[in-house]
């Protein structure tokens, strides 16, 4: 195990250890029933986001991974945007297969994992994606015609130890060098070293987009994005284009690593990254406050922690653990609350509802680190 993948059994070693044993009777009170109130609508959301990303070109023994992550946000209310860019190896839990590198969801689980992977990584809801190959980038910038980008630094092939691909400062690109500076990796495979390079290209792209405005239609760029809505990537674009140079933000996420070379991983700030986006969008409804949920597989069904937080995630939940339960056996879905106040057995019993199954238990002492057990039983994927 490397150096990563060693600090990250560190941290957590201690909670699976003591939670993959859970759960028996022992301790665990039963809910009190009654109804539930039910809430009000939500407003309509003034939030609109994107998740794009760029893959890896598929090679013998090497399956299609992602190389770069960007997340777009637009707030309608306060008119004031931002554009920031994801390391692919930030650590996340992702669902039913434990604290992973964030892109390595695309691997086991394509773009629908890495899309509740990165909602969980951020607390932020994704309402598009667009997958990015280097022949699509080629194209849409094609679409685009020449930019006028300022590279941030020197840019090197294979890896930073190759020649000399791009000098630092203002040059005009076409198409084919815009895709080579979105898709050379970083010196030692460093994702953090992308994140300027990245948003140079974005700042330039979106400039041009402000300078076409109205004349910008989604069937100019169509044949260039992969999405099912073209149209609403357009519109979210041409939005984030269309604020004022004071209100858009671009910045990389903030990250730490923790490892170096094969085993290099990043350890996302929370705090820093809800302040951020409230500073960068205004203070949108972020539901910074969600109940952070463990998710144990108990029916022994393979990608059932996956389908549980389809379920949770982007709904108020956050999934902080995931693994194996002590059996494989239980008959019946457990949502064990370790908040015994109102509140808690609240979110305990919404869970349930989500799920359409399960019963709720209220833990006789809190846990300390998630709000919420849920150990999957058959009754889940039996329905």
């Amino acid at each position: 195990m490397g150096t990563a993948g060693c600090l990250v059994v560190a941290a957590g070693a201690f909670v699976l250890f003591r939670l993959a044993g859970f759960p028996g009777p022992l301790g665990v009170e039963p809910a009190h029933g009654g109804r539930v109130q039910q809430t009000a609508a939500a407003p309509p959301a003034v939030l609109s986001t994107a998740l794009w990303f760029g893959t890896t070109r598929p090679r013998e023994n090497n399956p299609q991974g992602v190389s770069w992550l960007m997340l777009l946000a637009l707030n309608h209310s306060t008119e004031r945007a931002a554009v920031v860019y994801l390391p692919a190896h930030t650590a996340v839990e992702i669902p039913g297969r434990g604290l992973l590198a964030v892109g390595d969801a695309f691997l086991s689980g394509g773009a629908p994992l890495l899309l509740m992977s990165a909602e969980n990584l951020l607390g932020v809801p994704l309402d598009h994606h667009e997958v990015m190959s280097a022949q699509s980038a080629q194209k849409l910038f094609g679409l685009l015609g020449p930019l006028q980008v300022d590279v941030p630094g020197e840019v090197r092939s294979a890896g930073g130890a190759g020649e000399l691909l791009f000098s630092p400062g203002p040059q005009r690109l076409e198409a084919r060098w815009l895709t080579r500076l979105l898709f050379t990796s970083g010196a030692g495979r460093d994702d953090i070293e992308l994140g300027p390079r990245h948003l140079a290209v974005w700042k330039s792209m979106l400039g041009r987009f402000r300078a076409l405005g109205d004349r910008v239609r989604p069937s100019m760029l169509e044949g260039a994005l992969s999405g099912a809505d073209a149209s609403g990537q357009v519109r979210l674009l041409s939005g984030i284009a269309a604020v004022g140079r004071d209100d858009l933000t671009l910045a990389s996420l903030p990250v730490s690593q923790l490892g170096a070379g094969d085993d290099e991983l990043y350890s996302l700030d929370s705090e820093a990254l809800t302040e951020l986006l409230e500073r960068a969008l205004g203070a949108p409804d972020l539901e910074d406050d969600k109940v952070l949920v463990q998710v144990l597989n108990g029916n022994g069904v393979p990608g059932v922690g996956a389908e549980v937080a389809g379920r949770l995630v982007g709904k108020g939940y956050r999934i902080a653990l995931s693994g194996n339960a002590s059996r494989l056996d239980y008959r019946r879905t457990l949502i064990v609350a370790y908040d015994r106040s109102m509140r808690g057995r609240r979110s305990a019993t919404r869970a349930r509802r989500l799920l359409g199954t399960g019963e709720v238990q209220v833990a006789a002492q809190p846990q300390g680190i998630v709000d919420l057990t849920i150990v999957v039983g058959k009754d889940f994927s039996q329905r």
